[in-house]
C-alpha cells in the first residue's frame, strides 16, 4: 500500500496543504512571534512535567527512566563479568 499511486498522491497533497498551511501561519510578524511563543511555553511545560514526574515516581518508589538506564548498564558489566568467569572456568 505504501508504494500505491493513491498513496503517493494523498502524501503529495498533505504536504502541499501542510507547507501552506505554516505559510499562512508565519505570514505576519504577529502571528509568527505567536507561534514562537506557544513553543516556548510548550517546552518549558515539558521540561516542568518530565522534571516533576520523576520526582513522583520516586516519591512513589517507582523507577525513573534513569534508573532504568543505570540498571541496564549494570547488567551490561555483570553479563560481561560472568561471561569472563565461565571463559576462564572453562
Amino acid at each position: 500500500m505504501a508504494d500505491s499511486p493513491l498513496w503517493k498522491r494523498v502524501k503529495e497533497r498533505a504536504k502541499t496543504v501542510g507547507k501552506s498551511a505554516i505559510d499562512d501561519l508565519l505570514a505576519s510578524e504577529e502571528s509568527s512571534s505567536a507561534v514562537g511563543a506557544a513553543v516556548r511555553r510548550v517546552q518549558e511545560s515539558r521540561a516542568f512535567i518530565d522534571e516533576n514526574a520523576s520526582r513522583l515516581l520516586g516519591v512513589l518508589g517507582l523507577a525513573t527512566q534513569a534508573d532504568l538506564e543505570r540498571v541496564s548498564k549494570k547488567v551490561g558489566r555483570l553479563r560481561k563479568r560472568m561471561t569472563a568467569l565461565i571463559d576462564r572456568l572453562g
